[in-house]
C-alpha cells in the first residue's frame, strides 16, 4: 500500500490536488513516532524506495532499455535523465516524543 501511494504521489503531474503537481515538485516524508518500532520505519523506508525503482524502471522500459540498471550501465550517471525526470526526494523527520 506504502509502495502504490507513493507512485500515484510522485506521477500524478498536477491531476489530483492531494499529490504533487510534477514528478520534480514531489517529496515523501517519512515520520514517526518514537515507540515505532525499527523495523517498521525500514519496512516503510524500503517501500518508498521501491516505488522509486519501479518508476524509473518504468521510464527506462519506455526508451528502450530491459530496466534501470541497464539504463545507467549504458548511459552512466552523469546522463542519467530518468532520475532528473523522477527525482528521489525523501525527508526523514524527528520522530515525535
Amino acid at each position: 500500500m506504502v509502495r502504490e501511494e507513493v507512485k500515484r504521489h510522485i506521477t500524478n503531474f498536477g491531476k489530483n490536488p492531494n499529490y504533487s503537481e510534477t514528478p520534480r515538485k514531489a517529496v515523501v516524508s517519512i515520520k514517526t513516532a518514537s515507540q515505532t518500532p525499527y523495523k517498521a520505519y525500514i519496512d516503510v523506508l524500503d517501500e518508498t524506495w521501491m516505488a522509486f525503482f519501479e518508476i524509473w524502471n518504468s521510464e527506462a522500459r519506455t526508451t528502450g532499455f530491459v530496466d534501470y540498471k541497464a539504463y545507467v550501465s549504458s548511459l552512466g550517471e552523469d546522463e542519467n535523465a530518468i532520475r532528473q525526470k523522477f527525482p528521489a526526494a525523501i525527508s526523514i523527520a524527528e520522530p515525535d516524543d
